[in-house]
């Protein structure tokens, strides 16, 4: 109950501010128009939630990682601290591991550690739970939105930077698909879905990640349900393979 109090009296201090920046405003005032400052804020630490809620809006949406011999290869960042980054894009981890693989070919086999690194699969619902308890086996882990997705959030938003884990997430308020209310990692997703029923470029709207599941969670314990959060859903993308993963499940693309 304090950290509410707390986010609420924070909230409050800054309503100056997010008048200024003017952004998650939509003809309809909806759950995801009324969340403010979602990227000046850091994440929320959220309560582990009941499994209904949370799988139904992680719409069994993988993540991934690079690993060697099934171990995530990991980073330290600027606190000493290990991270183990999981991707909601397959492609941004493709990305990185082909750049892996080149800058391997280049050196002498004595200095190759990354020969046998691959693409491995972890169910996004369960890299969220573990990036909610701090270190777990000595390491954090971090959900990451693509370089490119996040200056594109910042350009929308209106920011100069992001809080240190912030994941933004974008959406357009009155876009329903399948009587869904979607909210995309990827923005050339979102951009392509809503072409295609005749939204613009400037109907893109920016949340963050943390934020929106947070109020999922807390309309899960309302005895009446909040319907626009009821129908959120994460996007899983058309026409390929994106179904469920096993956890751990390896994937080779080299």
């Amino acid at each position: 109950m304090c950290r509410y109090l707390l986010l609420l009296l924070i909230l409050l201090l800054q309503t100056n501010l997010l008048k200024s920046l003017n952004f998650l405003i939509a003809p309809r005032r909806t759950f995801l128009s009324t969340i403010a400052a979602p990227l000046i804020l850091s994440p929320v630490s959220s309560p582990v939630p009941s499994p209904d809620p949370l799988l139904r809006f992680f719409n069994d949406l993988p993540s991934y990682t690079l690993t060697i011999n099934s171990t995530p290869i990991t980073v330290v960042n600027d606190r000493a601290e290990i991270e183990s980054i999981y991707f909601p894009s397959y492609g941004v981890a493709e990305s990185l591991l082909r750049g892996i693989k080149k800058s391997e070919s280049s050196k002498p086999s004595k200095d190759k550690i990354y020969t046998d690194a691959q693409i491995s699969s972890k169910p996004l619902s369960t890299v969220y739970l573990l990036s909610l308890q701090g270190k777990v086996n000595g390491q954090k882990y971090l959900i990451q939105n693509s370089d490119d997705n996040i200056s594109v959030a910042k350009k929308i938003g209106k920011l100069e930077t992001l809080k240190l884990g912030s994941v933004p997430i974008f959406y357009i308020e009155e876009m329903l698909i399948d009587s869904y209310q979607y909210l995309f990692f990827d923005y050339t997703d979102v951009m392509r879905e809503g072409k295609k029923i005749g939204f613009k470029d400037e109907d893109v709207k920016v949340t963050e990640f943390y934020k929106v599941v947070e109020e999922i969670i807390k309309n899960d314990e309302k005895e009446k349900k909040d319907a626009d959060i009821e129908r959120l859903r994460i996007w899983k993308g058309r026409g390929r393979d994106v179904g469920s993963v096993k956890d751990g499940e390896r994937i080779v693309v080299l």
